[in-house]
């Protein structure tokens, strides 16, 4: 896990650089992140950081993973931007990262994508990764698959 965690780490842009980028550079994200997720537009920052995280995970390890409700609401958001998303994942992953809803929460996915989160970045933020009711983790999923 190590040598992979630092291969990681040596290819991946700051995040939190990547994240305001993209939502400069497409306001329309922010709004519909910030109104869908329920959150005051200021904090959309770090909330998409988090997205952008989790597809590194996905991206990186090559599992099928579950994020928490409120990362999943904001992922849904930015794969509807399809130009950007689609530029993001093909610049930063070579490929795309595809999303599918599940029939059912995924606990065990959601394990597993928290013992990478802490593994990669450390712990989680708890409002976006804790066990709030938003942070419960959704019924949707990555798949690495083309």
């Amino acid at each position: 896990m190590q040598k992979l965690k630092s291969n990681f780490i040596n290819r991946m842009p700051d995040m939190p650089s990547v994240s305001r980028n993209i939502l400069k550079s497409h306001p329309v994200l922010l709004k519909k992140i910030s109104e869908s997720c329920k959150i005051p537009r200021e904090e959309v920052p770090e909330l998409f950081t988090e997205v952008l995280r989790y597809l590194g995970l996905v991206a990186e390890t090559h599992k099928r993973l579950a994020p928490s409700l409120i990362v999943d609401w904001a992922w849904h958001e930015f794969i509807l931007c399809t130009k950007p998303y689609s530029d993001f994942c093909q610049e930063h992953f070579g490929r795309y990262i595809h999303h599918h809803p599940a029939e059912k929460e995924n606990p065990g996915q959601f394990a597993l994508t928290l013992t990478y989160y802490f593994e990669f970045f450390g712990k989680p933020p708890e409002k976006y990764w804790g066990q709030t009711p938003e942070a419960m983790c959704s019924a949707c999923e990555a798949d690495n698959n083309n």
